[in-house]
């Protein structure tokens, strides 16, 4: 038998006590448009790394293909794995605005590092979601332009 408690420590998941042990270890194994998004990286080298899938929409919806999602502010060793099978070069993290996606950024970068050029993008608005059209453009593909040449 399983110990319940030691799975929910080992995955971070003592605020998800809620849901099943199931789709705890599920929610930190995958990332959100990883499918879609792994033809997009291969093709470019660049992963952009956000925190759900409300954001990872606002970019599908604007013309960026290559984000995923890692639920919230940790990144699993589950999830670097897919990420390091995905063909990226460059990791892209765009969190939100606050303290605690800061924190992710900085965490993502310091786990990322060795392996990926990492870049932060410090967006204005407090999430990806909230961001029209015109400040995807302005904050998110010229940040990226900017250091990938595409």
């Amino acid at each position: 038998m399983i110990n319940q408690s030691y799975v929910f420590n080992y995955f971070n998941c003592s605020h998800y006590y809620k849901y099943s042990l199931i789709f705890c270890v599920i929610l930190y194994s995958y990332q959100i448009n990883f499918w879609f998004a792994k033809k997009h990286i291969k093709n470019t080298g660049v992963a952009i790394l956000v925190e759900s899938p409300g954001n990872v929409w606002k970019l599908e919806e604007n013309g960026i293909h290559n984000s995923v999602g890692v639920f919230g502010t940790n990144l699993s060793n589950q999830q670097k794995l897919l990420l390091d099978s995905s063909g990226a070069m460059s990791i892209f993290t765009i969190m939100d605005n606050d303290e605690a996606g800061q924190k992710a950024a900085d965490s993502i970068s310091k786990i990322c590092n060795r392996t990926y050029n990492v870049y932060n993008i410090k967006i204005t608005s407090n999430d990806i979601a909230d961001m029209t059209s015109d400040q995807i453009d302005a904050e998110i593909k010229n940040f990226i332009k900017e250091r990938i040449w595409l």
